[in-house]
């Protein structure tokens, strides 16, 4: 049996890798344990019946952020990218009993509003991006057929908009420097406090 580890990082970054907080305040607003929902999912549905990734330990780590074509030009491509949204994966081979798989979905969709139910949708398309791309036996419209059959009154008993410990995004407890750059000089400000400008934004 596999060990599985899920963790999520929310890009606060602008086109120079400038730290944005209004970046921070369009993350989707939803509990963590919807993504470890998709992924057993999947794991039941999908994987198990096959025999595929059944042994050893995977760390997926789910990289989220704002689409933006003038940034995100990328010459690979998904199966499932469209005008809205791309999709990119790397699997990484640290060992031959672990895998740290980094999968990126950049969105215009992304906002504070968005829906448990529109949220898992997006993870699932994710998790089934990187596993087409991987496995041959696997194609689109297995994932597709599969997706309707997601638990939706169980993604929708989740709080929403979930409590900020709730969401356990990766950074959540970090205090990031933030810096500034137009080409010519370099500015460095006082580190921001995710959690504290977070709360002080949304109250919860």
């Amino acid at each position: 049996m596999s060990n599985i580890r899920i963790t999520r990082l929310w890009s606060i970054s602008d086109l120079n890798l400038n730290i944005d907080l209004q970046l921070l305040f369009q993350r989707p607003r939803v509990d963590a344990r919807i993504s470890e929902y998709v992924y057993e999912y999947i794991n039941a549905k999908v994987l198990a019946p096959k025999n595929r990734m059944q042994k050893g330990s995977f760390n997926y780590n789910l990289s989220f952020g704002i689409y933006n074509p003038k940034k995100h030009t990328i010459v690979s491509k998904s199966v499932y990218d469209d005008a809205h949204t791309i999709y990119r994966s790397h699997l990484y081979n640290s060992r031959p009993d672990y895998k740290r798989i980094q999968i990126s979905c950049n969105s215009t969709l992304f906002n504070a509003e968005m829906t448990p139910k529109a949220y898992a949708t997006m993870v699932y398309n994710m998790f089934a991006a990187f596993l087409v791309e991987k496995y041959k036996r696997f194609d689109k419209s297995m994932f597709d057929d599969s997706r309707i059959n997601l638990d939706w009154a169980y993604i929708d008993s989740f709080p929403f908009p979930a409590p900020f410990d709730a969401q356990r995004y990766l950074l959540d407890e970090q205090k990031i420097k933030r810096t500034y750059s137009d080409g010519i000089t370099y500015t460095v400000e006082a580190p921001v406090d995710i959690r504290a400008e977070y709360l002080k934004h949304f109250g919860f």
